[in-house]
């Protein structure tokens, strides 16, 4: 009897040793996989890297690696379907199966990006709107002593476009803002940090025309402008957000590893999702101080160099909480919460390789 109670015993603890170890098959990687290669631009990290420390290249592709799979997870890849290796400062993804486990390539591509997300203190467009006024006036003799020198043999042709390029208004043609023609320029302009719109094929010539030396000159050195993403997406515009960069170090005041949840939400009587991020201890701390010193101010909530609001700050914001809004479809909510929830990637990344291998 007391055999068969030991024998009794003996099988229970082989049972629970057997489950407690027991790690099913992986499925079978049969036929092509897509292949998608994804390249560290470590030299920008180092710029990037704000306490100057070494970094150790090993644990920053393990860290690239072990976020990418988590994205791509979550939106529903099969893991056993799914191997992420690194050689050198390149990332290989490699997927099977992809199209049965019905996500596109897109949806893929989308996760694979940094996920920066940065706060950042702005100017209101009232304090710079002399400067706005006198970049058109440079640009204007830029091109009327540019197209002087040109046409110089042909004074006609000259006092012609001459008279046009004076009129043109160079800058306030591409970069609209409200402003009164009507004897001296004014500029009317509204509360906030945007300095005005264009459209998209508008705007790396505005931004060009920012770059020039004797235009740049005329602002403040701690002034970064930046694009916010569009609200209408069947007439596009992009707004042109001044931001505040805390000098010397030029960095912005949030930044980086600060999320720990993001989730989709609607506000009562919106039709469009927002995304409600939640972020670390220490961040929250920075938050709080950062919205109590900026009240009646607005803060530029920015991903990967694009701004997405510009909220204006109505009070502290405690515990780390925020929203971003931006006149999202329920995907496009989705995939951002899961991007920032998912953690973030320090070092630039961009896709160099995608293919189909057998």
């Amino acid at each position: 009897m007391k055999a068969l109670q030991y024998l009794k015993i003996l099988l229970y603890v082989i049972v629970i040793e057997y489950g407690c170890n027991y790690k099913p098959s992986k499925k079978e990687r049969i036929g092509p996989h897509n292949l998608i290669v994804v390249a560290m631009d470590t030299a920008a990290f180092y710029k990037l890297d704000i306490r100057n420390r070494s970094v150790n290249m090993q644990s920053l592709a393990d860290t690239t690696m072990k976020v990418l799979k988590r994205r791509l997870t979550k939106i529903g890849i099969d893991e056993d379907m799914l191997d992420i290796s690194e050689n050198g400062k390149l990332i290989e993804i490699k997927i099977w199966n992809l199209l049965q486990q019905d996500i596109t390539v897109a949806e893929v591509n989308n996760m694979l990006r940094n996920g920066n997300l940065s706060f950042w203190e702005t100017f209101n467009a009232s304090e710079l709107t002399s400067c706005l006024i006198s970049a058109n006036k440079i640009l204007e003799d830029l091109m009327v002593n540019d197209t002087t020198r040109i046409n110089k043999n042909d004074s006609v042709n000259g006092n012609a476009i001459h008279n046009l390029l004076v009129q043109a208004d160079p800058l306030f043609k591409l970069l609209s803002i409200p402003r009164n023609d009507e004897g001296p320029v004014t500029i009317k302009v509204a509360e906030g940090p945007v300095l005005g719109s264009a459209i998209l094929e508008d705007t790396a010539k505005v931004g060009a025309y920012f770059r020039i030396h004797q235009i740049r000159a005329l602002f403040p050195l701690n002034l970064k402008f930046m694009w916010e993403r569009p609200n209408n997406k069947n007439e596009p515009r992009y707004q042109l957000i001044a931001l505040k960069v805390p000098l010397p170090k030029g960095f912005a005041p949030l930044s980086g590893n600060i999320i720990t949840e993001a989730w989709t939400e609607f506000q009562s009587g919106e039709s469009h999702p927002d995304i409600a991020i939640g972020m670390t201890p220490v961040a929250g701390s920075i938050w709080a101080r950062l919205t109590a010193d900026n009240i009646g101010k607005n803060i530029a909530i920015v991903v990967d160099g694009m701004v997405y609001s510009a909220p204006q700050v109505l009070g502290r914001i405690e515990r780390g909480r925020s929203t971003i809004t931006g006149n999202f479809d329920v995907h496009e909510a989705k995939d951002m919460a899961t991007i920032l929830s998912s953690g973030y990637i320090p070092v630039p990344i961009k896709i160099v390789k995608e293919t189909i291998e057998n």
